[in-house]
């Protein structure tokens, strides 16, 4: 489906700046279901499963429901979904990710 590579990419390309953080090893998936590694540090993929705790509870507590394990976290919008409404979860997703990190 066009909406679904459309929209995924997109996703994607937000999900990828979460790299400037530096615990961010790898986006992977296809098209809106798509998947963040997180590493201590990117130099040795070392798991962080302490950043994956703090947001479970910093998503939660952003109003933000998502699969969140110690060492990844994934995102499946719905495919209705429009532009704005991927913008209004990247900003939930950036503000939980640097309430984490900063608990961490």
């Amino acid at each position: 489906d066009q909406k679904a590579r459309r929209l995924g990419q997109y996703i994607r390309s937000k999900l990828e700046g979460l790299k400037k953080y530096g615990v961010v090893r790898e986006v992977r998936g296809k098209g809106v279901l798509l998947g963040v590694e997180l590493v201590k540090e990117t130099r040795t993929n070392q798991p962080f499963p302490a950043l994956g705790n703090a947001l479970k509870k910093t998503a939660l507590e952003n109003g933000l429901i998502m699969r969140i394990d110690p060492s990844w976290f994934a995102v499946a919008p719905a495919l209705i979904a429009e532009e704005s409404d991927l913008n209004e979860m990247m900003g939930l997703i950036e503000k939980s990710f640097k309430e984490a990190l900063d608990r961490v």
